[in-house]
């Protein structure tokens, strides 16, 4: 067997100890058994079916998210378009309806 030294601070190495002693187990085979559990679980996440097809699903969710944002954003610039058309055909109009009530002169006043 190969050796792996490590450094921890004092309050780790303590937590680290009292986990090993409620497991009934030596400081160093303690350690050994937690890092061979977390290269396994890593492992097995890896190569579970099920991570992998939630990470595709994830995957299409960021991609349906960002189409819905471009859409909304379209449709923001296109109602912004439409009010300021809106505020121009109504100032059109406002000055055909101001114009309407000025007093025209005469058929007698023209000649």
């Amino acid at each position: 067997m190969k050796n792996i030294s490590v450094r921890v601070d004092d309050d780790f190495h303590k937590k680290v100890a009292d986990q090993a002693k409620e497991q009934d187990m030596a400081l160093s085979d303690f350690v050994r058994a937690s890092l061979q559990a977390m290269c396994r679980q890593n492992q097995h996440n890896e190569n579970d079916p099920l991570i992998n097809i939630l990470k595709q699903q994830l995957t299409e969710k960021d991609r349906q998210i960002e189409s819905f944002l471009e859409q909304q954003d379209q449709f923001q610039k296109i109602v912004a378009m439409q009010q300021q058309s809106t505020q121009s055909i109504t100032s059109q109009n406002q000055l055909l309806i101001e114009s309407s009530y000025q007093k025209k002169p005469s058929f007698w006043q023209r000649l």
